[in-house]
């Protein structure tokens, strides 16, 4: 059974993935109405975390609800909400 941690972010909403001896946090930032999620990093779980990827890092335009899974081979796919309909 996990406990709740404090993380030391502004966000309550995260989705954390340990990997390479990181802990790996994806979490939706939201800024002057813009919501993105954005990528941070700590060698402990409670922090102190540094943001690697911040606003529309991957072009993706508006997006929320991060969701990180392991592919059979390994590889990481992050799932998304896009706010603004794709065309």
């Amino acid at each position: 059974m996990l406990s709740p941690c404090t993380v030391g972010l502004p966000d309550d909403r995260y989705y954390f993935r340990f990997y390479s001896n990181q802990y790996h946090i994806f979490t939706k930032a939201e800024t002057n109405g813009k919501k993105h999620v954005e990528h941070a990093v700590a060698s402990s779980l409670t922090g102190p975390y540094t943001f690697l990827q911040t606003g529309d890092f991957a072009g993706w335009g508006q997006i929320e609800g991060p969701c990180l899974t392991v592919l059979p081979d390994g590889k990481f796919r992050l799932y998304v909400h896009s706010i603004i309909p794709l065309l």
